[in-house]
């Protein structure tokens, strides 16, 4: 298994009637001279499962992601890299993900499955 680190961030929308939605995103992406994604076996335009756990009492939580030919999501990315562009109102993330709370996150990456949690749980 390996290890990434990397921020989350506010990624903030006006909705139709003027008001602020407060989204976080989680951004994981490969560069062309470290694909670890791809050599996982999360190659661009493969099916996934994501799975967000927001964790008890919103303290912990984590994202799972998972090659699964049954997935309703598909990995994106450039014909050279995959990445993950995971954006939810910052309600439906764990609230440990959200950026002034904590500023790192880590990818355990292992074929098949990725898991994200907050960098220290």
């Amino acid at each position: 298994m390996k290890t990434y680190e990397f921020s989350t961030k506010l990624h903030n929308r006006t909705n139709a009637a003027g008001k602020t939605v407060e989204k976080v995103r989680v951004w994981l992406e490969e560069s062309t001279n470290n694909r670890f994604l791809s050599d996982a076996g999360f190659k661009r335009g493969a099916a996934v499962e994501i799975v967000i756990d927001k964790g008890d009492n919103s303290i912990s939580g984590e994202i799972t992601i998972k090659l699964s030919e049954t997935g309703n999501k598909k990995v994106a990315g450039k014909a050279d890299r995959a990445l993950f562009d995971i954006t939810r109102n910052s309600d439906q993330m764990p609230a440990t993900f959200h950026p002034k709370n904590n500023p790192t996150l880590v990818a355990y990456v292992q074929t098949g499955l990725i898991t994200i949690k907050v960098k220290g749980w």
